[in-house]
């Protein structure tokens, strides 16, 4: 009954572990896109017009959106992927409790048998003992008269 806090403990944690790896990693994509942009936008200065850097500089403003709003749209799904793993964790964690409860009960209904068994071959093992010392009884008290 107590692995159930672990199962669960161990799928929150996966989930949050994910989540922060998939946090890091976009935002190492969004800081490479911010270098990319800022290098792009050094070797442009020299080379293009004001207008070219201007445009350059929308595009990129443009990508770092895009990027954002990815970053988003990844943790939507992290946290809908993590309520379908919890979900199906309490499920197994339920289907889990019930064949244990199934099985103790099992069990259980041997053990009765078992013990019934036990005490009906108990009681027929102290009725022939009970016999055979009325026997001997007779017996003894048989052979008592014949001296």
């Amino acid at each position: 009954m107590s692995f159930i806090p672990w199962i669960l403990f161990l799928a929150v944690t996966s989930i949050a572990v994910l989540l922060f790896k998939n946090r890091q990693n976009l935002n190492q994509q969004l800081n490479q896109t911010k270098l990319q942009l800022q290098e792009t936008q050094s070797r442009n200065a020299h080379l293009l017009q004001y207008q070219q850097i201007d445009n350059a500089k929308q595009h990129a403003e443009s990508l770092i959106k895009q990027a954002e709003k990815r970053v988003v749209s990844i943790e939507k799904t992290s946290q809908h992927q993590a309520a379908l793993i919890k979900k199906e964790s309490q499920k197994l964690a339920k289907e889990t409790l019930d064949q244990a409860r199934m099985i103790l009960a099992k069990s259980k209904k041997q053990a009765e048998q078992i013990i019934a068994g036990s005490n009906q071959r108990a009681t027929e093992i102290t009725e022939a003992a009970v016999e055979s010392s009325r026997k001997m009884r007779e017996v003894t008290f048989d052979s008592s008269l014949l001296e």
